[in-house]
């Protein structure tokens, strides 16, 4: 009965903790990776980059690039962003990286504009 108790309490203070920007974009560059682990690239561009310029099919990304994408994702995740228009655009910046990161929070859901 104890046990059900705390798990139950666990459950409820879980939920009831407020999400931050960080950590809602954290939780995007894993599900990111994860994606690219798992060979899915259309679905990364899909799921969790700006595709409104794009006109026309779905490009593939090779894999090699797959690979560089994950290499600055996983950087990205242990960098705090800087913040922009009112928490809606985060930029990661670092000397590594060819340019910035940059996300948008787009419908509730931060989406890669490079």
């Amino acid at each position: 009965m104890n046990k059900i108790l705390v798990l139950m309490i666990v459950i409820m203070l879980s939920a009831c903790t407020a999400t931050t920007p960080q950590s809602e974009l954290n939780d995007t560059m894993t599900e990111m990776i994860a994606l690219i682990d798992q060979g899915k690239g259309q679905d990364l561009l899909k799921n969790h980059v700006d595709l409104s310029d794009l006109h026309g099919p779905l490009p593939r990304i090779p894999d090699d690039k797959l690979k560089r994408i994950k290499v600055f994702l996983l950087k990205a995740k242990k960098m705090n962003p800087k913040f922009k228009k009112n928490n809606t655009l985060a930029v990661y910046r670092d000397s590594s990286f060819f340019k910035p990161l940059r996300f948008k929070k787009i419908n509730g859901k931060w989406l890669l504009m490079n």
